[in-house]
């Protein structure tokens, strides 16, 4: 059963002999350590994954280094200044924090000349 589940979980490079070498980049999405559901993360290679019920993500990435973006519309900024690398056989722990917008009524008078 272990050899069962250790073939199933390697990742190969099918157009070459090689290991296809990967790595996890795992963290939560929050707002003042508190994570957000939903939100939306993307890499500048196109992959992109959404957060759990409590904010979490995780992404199974080619060794490298990426530039994730993190976005909850329309209660928060966007985020795209992150940086993480995704280091082979091992995970990259990568938190994001949003910044909420403000929210309320505008009141007043708008007088003009």
């Amino acid at each position: 059963m272990l050899d069962m589940l250790l073939d199933y979980v390697k990742v190969r490079k099918y157009a070459s002999s090689e290991p296809y070498i990967v790595g996890y980049i795992n963290g939560t999405v929050q707002n003042n350590g508190t994570g957000i559901a939903g939100a939306i993360v993307s890499t500048n290679t196109g992959n992109s994954t959404n957060t759990n019920a409590s904010g979490y993500y995780s992404m199974l990435l080619p060794s490298g280094e990426y530039h994730l973006s993190a976005i909850s519309e329309p209660g928060f900024y966007v985020n795209n200044s992150i940086t993480a690398n995704a280091i082979a056989g091992s995970t990259t722990i990568q938190d994001i924090e949003l910044l909420k917008k403000p929210t309320g009524n505008i009141s007043g008078s708008v007088t003009g000349k």
